[in-house]
């Protein structure tokens, strides 16, 4: 059996191959914003003369650096580039269509039947409307001229609107209540007093005024206790946080870097540590977590110019951490039919910069 930091290491090292060092990064990776040719890109390379490894696919490419992750729908990739260029990429051909162009900075993308939606702005400076914005996720809509679906503008729990309604959990501005927004109607509802924080299919979960973490079915039958405002510290405002059915999961930024589930009822459970690192290997801290079934995944990103941001994976009780992707810029990931999603920017020095998607099969990890 392997170290145990050897076992973290290895998979990176046989993607890197041999001399390259550990962590690396392109200080102007992050400075260019328009799309580049797919066809000077797209291919089964991740950087020249560095093969992808067994599993792992590029489904979109050629799009701007820094572009997010919507949604894979059917074997088509969604995407949002940093100046509000909507993306739909076959991920058999990597062939992209333009969907839409409008401001930056366009929110809460959303794919939802047939659909994608998203907070931001429509029409021109002379008629500009806010609210939530459609377009179709299939065919062009003409430039700043998305339809507006309705003018209740808010922050959407998540970054998603469930699939069962347009419904949606909105923190308001300057005041410590969490609202229920029905999108097609406008009519809302106080659900409790606090910050939303997170959303199942079943629970809200929220910080309440006195900075208690709890959850409230969405129906508002039921309302639990899971962590007081003593451990861990900070659990509201940050990313160090994911939630499934069973409870929150909540990690610090600071080593050692424990991970713990708190159930109803303000029930603690252990679950792993993350790896800190060593004298070795430098690996930043935490910068956000994810729970997909039995594993929670860890984005790291480093703060200063050169290094890569790494997506690992750890298991519930087990504190054996692998790697499951590195890059620069590398956004959430996405969990789709046995597959994990994540775009990236391709850096690589001696070619041109260009956002991609890559897809992972989980059974390969």
């Amino acid at each position: 059996m392997l170290p145990r930091h050897l076992r973290f290491a290895r998979p990176l090292a046989l993607l890197l191959g041999a001399g390259t060092p550990l962590f690396f990064g392109c200080a102007s990776a992050s400075t260019r914003e328009d799309p580049v040719e797919p066809s000077v890109l797209c291919a089964d390379q991740l950087y020249e003369g560095t093969p992808l490894p067994a599993g792992t696919s590029i489904v979109a490419c050629g799009l701007a650096p820094r572009s997010e992750l919507v949604d894979v729908v059917d074997g088509v990739v969604y995407t949002v580039s940093p100046r509000g260029a909507f993306f739909r990429s076959d991920a058999g051909s990597s062939q992209r269509t333009l969907l839409y162009q409008g401001l930056a900075d366009a929110s809460t993308p959303t794919y939802l039947e047939g659909r994608i939606l998203f907070d931001g702005w429509s029409g021109t400076d002379e008629r500009r409307v806010m609210g939530m914005l459609a377009i179709d996720a299939h065919a062009p809509t003409p430039a700043y001229e998305a339809p507006v679906v309705s003018q209740a503008f808010g922050y959407a729990v998540g970054g998603r609107v469930l699939a069962d309604g347009l419904v949606r959990y909105v923190s308001e501005s300057g005041r410590q209540s969490v609202l229920e927004l029905d999108v097609p109607s406008g009519r809302t509802r106080r659900l409790v007093n606090g910050t939303a924080i997170g959303l199942t299919p079943t629970w809200l979960y929220y910080c309440a005024v006195d900075g208690e973490v709890r959850r409230i079915r969405r129906d508002g039958s039921e309302d639990q206790l899971l962590a007081s405002s003593t451990v861990p510290s900070p659990h509201c405002g940050a990313e160090l946080r994911a939630v499934d059915e069973e409870g929150i999961y909540l990690t610090r930024r600071d080593a050692p870097y424990e991970i713990w589930r708190f159930g109803p009822g303000g029930r603690e459970d252990y679950v792993a540590t993350t790896w800190e690192g060593d004298a070795e290997i430098l690996v930043p801290p935490p910068a956000r977590l994810f729970v997909q079934g039995p594993w929670i995944y860890v984005l790291r990103q480093p703060t200063g110019v050169h290094g890569s941001d790494t997506l690992s994976r750890i298991g519930v009780d087990r504190d054996e951490e692998l790697l499951v992707g590195w890059g620069t810029d590398l956004g959430p990931p996405l969990f789709r039919d046995g597959h994990v999603y994540v775009a990236m920017t391709r850096d690589g020095l001696d070619g041109p910069v260009d956002g991609i998607v890559l897809r992972l099969d989980v059974g390969s990890l």
